[in-house]
C-alpha cells in the first residue's frame, strides 16, 4: 500500500507503522496529480486542493484530512468516484477556544457580563460559547442549521448587535445557507461601533475588502484575525487595523495536531478492516500550574504568548513581493512552535477550570 501524506501531519509514521505501508511525505500545497500516480491513500491538511485535477486517473481510494473543514475537497467528485473522505471534526476545538480566550483578554479584562455573539455552532463554536458562558458572558449564537442548542439561538442581525462577535463558521459556497461572504458589506455595516470582531473559522466568511473599507473610513472596530481570504496570498492592508493578527494557527496546538492525525488514521484502519492493529497515541504531558494564584489573564499570558504570534506573523508579511509573502505565510505555519492546551493543565482555581483546565 502506498500512502502520501502532508509533511506537516505529526506522528503519521508512528500511527501507520502496523500497516507496513510505503509512506511518502510532501508539502501539502505542492502535491500534484503526478505524485498520486501510484498512491492508494492521500492524507492532507487544508492547504491541499483535492479535486478532479488532482485525482483524475489515479488509484487513490481513500482520502483523509486532518482538519475540521472540508472546503478544500471536492466532495461531489469524490462521491462520484466512490472515494471515501474523512475529516477530523473537533480535533482542535479546544485549541481554538484557548486562542479565543487569550485573544479577547488582550482587549478586555474579564468575561463576566460581556455580550458575545457566536457565528457558527459546530464543534468549535460550541466549545467557545460554552467556555464563555461558564466564565460569565452572555452568549447568543447564529447557526441556521440548528433548531436547538445549549447556547441561545438567534438571528444573524442579533449576533452582529453584540459587543463581541466570534466567527467560527466553515466556508460553504452552496446550499440553503452559504457562508461565503456571510459578513458582506451590508452585514459588516450592521456591526456597532467599538465592537470586537474575531474570526478563527474561515477567512472567506468575511468580505475582507468590505471590512477594510469600513476600517479605512471609520477605524471603529477592534479586529482579532487568525484567518484570511485567499490564503496564503492575503490582503496585508487589513493587518494594521488588527489588534491581533495571526496566520491561521488558532487550532495549532500539539494536542490538536495529534488528534487530527489520529482521527484520520483510525478511520483508515476502519476502512481497511484492520482496527485490531490500530494503536492510539499517548504523547501529551499533563502539567500542574506552578502558581495557583494566577488570574485567568495572567495564566493566558504565561501559558500562551499570543502577542509573540502576532509579532512573528506581521514580520513574515513585510516583503513587497506577494509571492514571497505567500511562501512566508506557509513557513510561519510550518515552523509554528509546539503549543500546549489549557486542558493539559491541572488547577484548583474555579475560573481557570471554567476556562478549560482540568480539576486537580
Amino acid at each position: 500500500m502506498n500512502i502520501l501524506a502532508d509533511e506537516n501531519m505529526p506522528y503519521i509514521e508512528q500511527l501507520l507503522a502496523p500497516l507496513n505501508a510505503n509512506i511518502q511525505f510532501k508539502s501539502g500545497r505542492n502535491i500534484t496529480n503526478d505524485d498520486l500516480s501510484k498512491t492508494d491513500v492521500l492524507l492532507v491538511r487544508s492547504v491541499t486542493q483535492v479535486n478532479s485535477s488532482l485525482l483524475k486517473n489515479t488509484p487513490v481510494k481513500f482520502i483523509g484530512t486532518a482538519t475540521i473543514g472540508v472546503d478544500h475537497i471536492d466532495l461531489d467528485y469524490c462521491q462520484a468516484q466512490n472515494i471515501p473522505v474523512v475529516s477530523s471534526p473537533g480535533c482542535n476545538a479546544d485549541a481554538v477556544a484557548d486562542y479565543v480566550i487569550c485573544a479577547l483578554l488582550q482587549v478586555i479584562d474579564d468575561f463576566s457580563g460581556q455580550n458575545i455573539g457566536v457565528v457558527g455552532l459546530g464543534n468549535v463554536g460550541t466549545k467557545v460559547s460554552q467556555r464563555l458562558k461558564d466564565l460569565g458572558a452572555n452568549v447568543v449564537g447564529y447557526d441556521p442549521f440548528l433548531k436547538e442548542h445549549d447556547t441561545t439561538l438567534t438571528t444573524l442581525d442579533d449576533v452582529l448587535n453584540q459587543d463581541i462577535i466570534c466567527c467560527h463558521a466553515p466556508k460553504t459556497m452552496g446550499g440553503e445557507f452559504p457562508t461565503f461572504h456571510l459578513l458582506d458589506e451590508n452585514n459588516i455595516n450592521k456591526i456597532k461601533s467599538c465592537s470586537i470582531l474575531l474570526n478563527a473559522g474561515r477567512g472567506e466568511v468575511i468580505d475582507q475588502s468590505a471590512l477594510l473599507n469600513r476600517m479605512q473610513k471609520q477605524n471603529d472596530l477592534t479586529l482579532l484575525m487568525d484567518v484570511w481570504e485567499n490564503e496564503p496570498h492575503i490582503n496585508i492592508e487589513l493587518m494594521p487595523f488588527c489588534k491581533i493578527a495571526t496566520g491561521h494557527i488558532a487550532g495549532y496546538s500539539q494536542r490538536g495536531k495529534v488528534n487530527g492525525s489520529q482521527m484520520v488514521v483510525e478511520a483508515l484502519f476502519k476502512f481497511l478492516d484492520k482496527m485490531d492493529l490500530f494503536k492510539a497515541l499517548d504523547v501529551l504531558e499533563i502539567k500542574d500550574i506552578q502558581n495557583q494564584n494566577l488570574s485567568l489573564k495572567q495564566f493566558c499570558e504565561k501559558m500562551y504568548d499570543i502577542k509573540q504570534d502576532d509579532s512573528n506573523f506581521r514580520a513574515s508579511q513585510l516583503h513587497t513581493d506577494s509571492h514571497i509573502r505567500g511562501v512566508e505565510f506557509d513557513q510561519y505555519r510550518k515552523t509554528y512552535p509546539i503549543r500546549d492546551e489549557f486542558i493539559q493543565y491541572r488547577s484548583l482555581d474555579a475560573s481557570l477550570i471554567k476556562a478549560g483546565m482540568k480539576h486537580v
